[in-house]
């Protein structure tokens, strides 16, 4: 028994360790890119489509990459590609919590994208990544509904 706990611990950080290994580099593709502007945030997010995000399902994400600020674009660059989304023309609100981590939605022509971020910590999930992302949000777009509640 005590040898299945211990070979369970070892696999948990091995886990840990690669997701860790994949965030910073993706992270630092973007950050060292020869980009036009240089990014003013960037976060490894989760991105969820509607259907996902309001099931009540054990997967509450669709994909992860890397999501930046340039100006007033929100960038997700993820294995399926890039996706920009004009800050200035879309709809950004608080979507709530979901599995004990802040969401927040971009309406997006009709189409709602949610996206959250997260560090995965030996025993909890620090949610500081997210706080910044949206008070970054605040300052471009001061009239959207991002206050938590």
């Amino acid at each position: 028994m005590l040898e299945g706990a211990i070979i369970g611990i070892i696999v948990a950080v091995i886990v840990m360790m690669i997701q860790k290994n994949k965030q910073k580099k993706a992270l630092a593709e973007v950050n060292n890119s020869e980009t036009l502007d240089t990014p003013s945030f960037s976060a490894f997010f989760h991105h969820a489509t509607e259907k996902i995000f309001t099931g009540n399902g054990f997967k509450f994400f669709d994909g992860n990459g890397v999501g930046y600020l340039s100006g007033n674009n929100f960038n997700y660059k993820s294995k399926s590609g890039l996706q920009t989304f004009d800050l200035s023309i879309c709809t950004i609100e608080y979507a709530g919590k979901k599995k004990k981590l802040d969401w927040i939605s971009i309406d997006d022509n009709g189409t709602k994208h949610y996206f959250t971020s997260f560090q995965q910590g030996a025993f909890k999930m620090d949610g500081s990544e997210m706080n910044n992302f949206i008070e970054k949000l605040k300052e471009i777009s001061p009239e959207s509904k991002l206050d938590i509640v």
